[in-house]
């Protein structure tokens, strides 16, 4: 299976107080449900940003930071993003063999639109440097 995006592995830290401004702000949008998510646990459970992504299980089945996010992104650009973990390690991206399952917003991204969607989200959550490019993921299916 062939991704563009970014692999779990290029996030070595969070940076906590630019994501908790933006989940603030995302409390008068669409995702609220994500961001009351987060505050109730925080105060409630007193998890910190780490154990709450860690936590986090997305309607299909993914978890941690790349299944948030794509539920965000989802929700407030349209655009159908996939989280995946075919081989252990999460990715967010777009996945080459799939286009007929896209919206028309999606199948329309010019690649610098893309980038910058992906890169703005992810930089609510971390100053790492982050490379989207294509990854070659084994996926073992059979089809």
């Amino acid at each position: 299976m062939l991704i563009y995006g970014v692999c779990e592995e290029s996030i070595t830290k969070y940076n906590e107080d630019k994501a908790e401004k933006f989940l603030k702000n995302l409390l008068d949008t669409s995702c609220k449900d994500i961001a009351e998510n987060y505050f109730i646990n925080k105060e409630e459970n007193g998890c910190n940003l780490h154990d709450w992504l860690d936590n986090y299980e997305s309607c299909n089945g993914c978890n941690g930071l790349f299944a948030c996010l794509s539920e965000i992104i989802r929700k407030l650009d349209d655009i159908d993003i996939s989280c995946d973990n075919p081989n252990g390690l999460c990715y967010l991206g777009l996945q080459a063999d799939m286009p007929w399952h896209y919206n028309e917003k999606t199948k329309n991204l010019t690649l610098k639109e893309y980038q910058d969607t992906l890169t703005k989200y992810l930089y609510y959550f971390t100053d790492d440097e982050i490379k989207i490019r294509w990854w070659k993921v084994d996926d073992e299916c059979d089809y």
